[in-house]
C-alpha cells in the first residue's frame, strides 16, 4: 500500500502552528471539510481541506497580536471556535458572523503576561469549555456569557500543581465528564466533573451549575516532562508522550486495571539513530 499523498494548504500561518481541530461536519456548509488552525502569529485560520482553500483568517487580538497557544471546537454545528492566547485571554469566534468575543482571562483582570498564558483548551459540551494555563489554574467557562469580557468569572475553578502543558476530556453517560491535565513537575491531574442542567440553563438563560471533584494528582510514569496527554475512547486510560521521545500507557483506575491484569507500559518512538524528536 502506497503512502497517502501530502497536500499543502494555501495561505499557511506565518509562524509556528500550535493547534489543529476539525469542525463538526454540519458546520457552515455540510459539503465542506473544515480544519481550524491556531498559531504564534496570533491568527485563527480555517481551511477547506477538500479544496485546499483558506476560508477564514482572523486576528484574535489586533491590539497586542498575542500568540494563540490553544484551540477548541465545541460540538456544535454553528461554526464556533474558542482560542487561548499567551496573554491569558480566552476568546470566542463565530465563523458565520466573523466576530470575536472575550469570554474571560486567566489573568483575572490583572496585567496580562505570559505567566498567565492559556495553554490548554477543551470542549465539555456546546455551552461549556475548559481551560488550563501557565498560572497553574483550571477554569470552566460558560460560552453564552461574553459581554463583560475579561471581568467574566469562570463557572468553576481548581488549582493545579504546576503549569498546564496538555489537557483532554472524555464525555461519559448522564453528563459525567473526565478531565486529565498534564502539568510541570511530571504531574497528571484527573478531575471528575458533571455539568448539571446545561441544556435547561441554556433554554432559560440561567447560570450553568457544575459539580467538579478532583480525583487524582499523580506522578507520570515517564522520567521526563509530559508533552501531550490523550484519554482512551472509553475514558478508562490515557496515553502520555514526553520530550524524551517516549509514550506511556496508563489506566485511571489502577486498582481495577490490576484486577484485570492490565499493566501500564512505555515504549520509545520518534527516534532516528541517536536523534530524539520530542
Amino acid at each position: 500500500m502506497s503512502a497517502p499523498e501530502a497536500r499543502a494548504l494555501s495561505d499557511p500561518p506565518t509562524d509556528g502552528i500550535t493547534s489543529l481541530c476539525y469542525l463538526p461536519q454540519s458546520s457552515i456548509n455540510p459539503s465542506l471539510s473544515l480544519l481550524a488552525c491556531s498559531s504564534w502569529d496570533g491568527c485563527l485560520r480555517v481551511y477547506d481541506t477538500k479544496t485546499q482553500a483558506n476560508v477564514v483568517t482572523h486576528s484574535m487580538d489586533s491590539r497586542s497580536a498575542a500568540p494563540l497557544l490553544s484551540l477548541a471546537v465545541p460540538p456544535s454545528p454553528e461554526g464556533i471556535l474558542v482560542a487561548g492566547s499567551l496573554n491569558g485571554l480566552v476568546q470566542h469566534y463565530d465563523i458565520k458572523t466573523s466576530t470575536s468575543t472575550i469570554i474571560g482571562a486567566h489573568c483575572g483582570g490583572e496585567q496580562r503576561t505570559e505567566q498567565n498564558a492559556c495553554s490548554c483548551l477543551a470542549p465539555i459540551d456546546c455551552n461549556v469549555v475548559a481551560s488550563a494555563g501557565w498560572d497553574s489554574k483550571f477554569h470552566l467557562w460558560d460560552l453564552r456569557i461574553g459581554s463583560s469580557g475579561e471581568q467574566n468569572k469562570p463557572v468553576a475553578s481548581h488549582d493545579l500543581p504546576g503549569k498546564a502543558f496538555s489537557m483532554d476530556t472524555h464525555r461519559g453517560n448522564e453528563g459525567k465528564n473526565t478531565v486529565v491535565i498534564a502539568t510541570s513537575g511530571r504531574r497528571n491531574c484527573i478531575i471528575d466533573m458533571r455539568v448539571l442542567s446545561s441544556e435547561k440553563a441554556h433554554e432559560l438563560n440561567e447560570p450553568i451549575v457544575v459539580d467538579l471533584v478532583p480525583q487524582q494528582n499523580r506522578e507520570s510514569s515517564l522520567k521526563y516532562q509530559t508533552r501531550a496527554v490523550r484519554l482512551f475512547p472509553d475514558g478508562k486510560g490515557m496515553a502520555l508522550s514526553s520530550i524524551e521521545g517516549r509514550v506511556a500507557i496508563e489506566y485511571l483506575d489502577e486498582a481495577e486495571a490490576e484486577k484485570t491484569k492490565k499493566k501500564k507500559y512505555a515504549f520509545k518512538c520518534h527516534r532516528v539513530g541517536d536523534t530524539i524528536y520530542p
